[in-house]
């Protein structure tokens, strides 16, 4: 998973917003994109056929979520072809999506779309021009995502006019209303606090804070600056540690967002409206919708291009989009005395360990634990890739020392002992992997991870297995549907010679991950016990061809020469047991 939990932020519920649809050009196969040479053919061949390789290759990119290459191809196009309002369109999305300042200067073309409509209203705002901004934000529909943000945009431009009471009545129809959306409540105490209204304001916040409830980063340090601001430092404090219990990785800047609590969060109407369009690219990420969100972030970002927030989530969604060097820019443009660069520092390393980097992350890391030597997350993080690179000593003391710094422990902390059981038990010192897995199961006694991987261990040494058949079942039945749970099930059934039901239990396995080498070499272990040698054998076979550990690959092959009795697989390779467990065991 990609790095701790998801950046929660604030989240609301919009509709589709009214922009130039994405051409996606499934049909099209990566042999289709011209060649240079190719290309120059096309174009000398006639200014049309270069427009349309361009025009395709455009969209080609754009289906394979690579916008600003996109960009380069609408640009050329639309050079060539300037009355083209398809390729303006298309070049134009390209352009926000990638971040590119040509995008401001194509919006100006584009009167009647509304991300153009957006981003030049912005622009207006950064530069105060708020007569201008305004009567864009006028301009747009009522209905739809760019309806949602249309009220909330059009206060701001008034707020930044100087117009406070104008900015609330704009809003007061939306908030009027018993149970009035959390989002509008939020900016409209924000309206109201910035324009001096801390009466109104505070009644605002209450209602917001009921509305929307705790959790994310914004609206928390909203309501905790305000709380500051106005004598109540216990509440704000209780904020920020809400915030940081529900989101550990945020525990690293806590020194420095409470320090910041003393300054409003969003000083000025400028940045309310890259906090509307932040809240609402929030929201089409929850609902799975990156490209959506990521045109919102954008957004944001082209109003405030200073906005952590923005880029740490616009990060994480160019990281789940496998665009690790695209998301690092985005980091690389967090200031370092801003409160939340450490946790871009962690996000950096976390994206530079799924680029294969992890030198540099472990560096990365290592100078987020000089500067913060109190914090448990930069080495638990270096923990992880330390285990995960075949260095269990190293992560023990990783771990070791993270677990130093969270001490007294809490129940988010059994993760820290999960994983230093796991990074035990890779070095062979199962003693104090037991150990580990136990304080962890003391901390959270249902945790369904723990329970598989002790549970499986213990019946891997052919030990405890009643009591591992119950830890397993147990986990079972909080994650049903876990491939790497079903198998550990299926592997103490046939440890206590169950094997009616453990082939049962690893066949439902092998349907739920079927690329699993592990898994297919224990179903091929339970065939064997079942009689059924010939399935066996095509089942080990077909781990081979998935590319176990070599350990694991070595015990298939000796398995498949012997072809002999079922003694031979009642004690398989030691290096198996990291299948079904470590399936499910990177987690922090």
């Amino acid at each position: 998973m990609s790095f701790s939990d998801r950046l929660h932020l604030i989240l609301l519920r919009g509709r589709p917003l009214r922009v130039a649809p994405w051409l996606v050009a499934a049909c099209l196969a990566a042999a289709c994109l011209p060649a240079p040479a190719a290309r120059a053919g096309m174009v000398a061949a006639g200014p049309s056929a270069g427009v349309d390789a361009d025009f395709i290759a455009g969209g080609f990119a754009l289906s394979q979520g690579n916008p600003g290459v996109a960009a380069g191809y609408f640009s050329h196009a639309l050079a060539r072809r300037p009355g083209d309002s398809v390729l303006l369109r298309r070049a134009f999305d390209a352009a926000l999506m990638s971040g590119s300042p040509v995008a401001l200067r194509l919006a100006a073309r584009l009167p009647r779309n509304d991300a153009a409509v957006l981003l030049l209203a912005g622009a207006d705002a950064r530069t105060g021009n708020w007569a201008a901004a305004e009567q864009r934000i006028a301009t747009l529909p009522h209905d739809g995502q760019a309806g949602l943000l249309r009220p909330v945009l059009l206060a701001w431009a008034e707020q930044g006019a100087g117009h406070t009471d104008q900015a609330l009545a704009t809003l007061a129809p939306l908030v009027a209303e018993p149970h009035a959306p959390g989002f509008y409540l939020l900016h409209a105490g924000m309206i109201a606090d910035l324009g001096g209204r801390s009466a109104e304001a505070a009644k605002l916040f209450q209602r917001a804070d009921s509305a929307l409830g705790p959790g994310d980063l914004r609206t928390t340090l909203i309501l905790a600056s305000f709380d500051l601001r106005h004598g109540n430092r216990a509440m704000a404090l209780r904020r920020l540690d809400s915030l940081t219990r529900d989101s550990p990785e945020f525990s690293i800047a806590l020194p420095a967002l409470t320090e910041g609590l003393s300054h409003p969060p969003v000083a000025t109407a400028a940045g309310g409206m890259a906090e509307a369009f932040l809240g609402l690219g929030a929201t089409l990420q929850a609902a799975a919708r990156p490209e959506s969100a990521l045109l919102m972030l954008r957004l944001a970002l082209a109003v405030r291009p200073d906005f952590a927030a923005a880029r740490l989530l616009a990060a994480e969604l160019l990281g789940d989009q496998h665009k690790s060097r695209h998301a690092l820019a985005l980091l690389a443009g967090i200031a370092v005395n801003d409160p939340l660069a450490p946790v871009a520092s962690l996000q950096a390393a976390d994206l530079l360990r799924a680029m294969g980097h992890t030198n540099a992350a472990l560096q990365r890391l290592a100078q987020l634990e000089r500067v913060f030597p109190h914090s448990p997350l930069p080495f638990g993080e270096a923990g992880d890739i330390l285990r995960d690179t075949h260095h269990p000593h190293a992560a023990i003391a990783a771990y070791t020392h993270a677990l130093a710094n969270a001490a007294p422990l809490t129940a988010r902390d059994w993760v820290l002992l999960y994983n230093r059981g796991i990074a035990y038990d890779d070095a062979h010192d199962w003693a104090h992997a037991d150990a580990d897995l136990h304080a962890a199961l003391r901390l959270v006694p249902d945790q369904p991870l723990v329970l598989n991987y002790l549970g499986y261990s213990w019946a891997d040494r052919g030990v405890h297995l009643p009591e591992a058949q119950r830890m397993i079942e147990a986990a079972a039945k909080s994650d049903p549907d876990s491939a790497a749970i079903t198998d550990s099930l299926g592997w103490v059934l046939f440890r206590r010679h169950d094997i009616a039901r453990a082939v049962q239990t690893e066949q439902r396995a092998a349907e739920l991950a079927p690329e699993d080498p592990t898994i297919n070499d224990h179903l091929g272990d339970v065939y064997w016990a079942a009689g059924r040698r010939l399935e066996a054998r095509y089942q080990w076979e077909r781990a081979l061809t998935l590319q176990p550990a070599p350990a694991e690959a070595a015990s298939l092959r000796a398995r498949l020469r012997q072809d002999q009795s079922a003694a031979v697989v009642g004690a398989p390779a030691a290096s198996a047991k990291a299948g079904p467990a470590a399936a499910a065991t990177k987690l922090r």
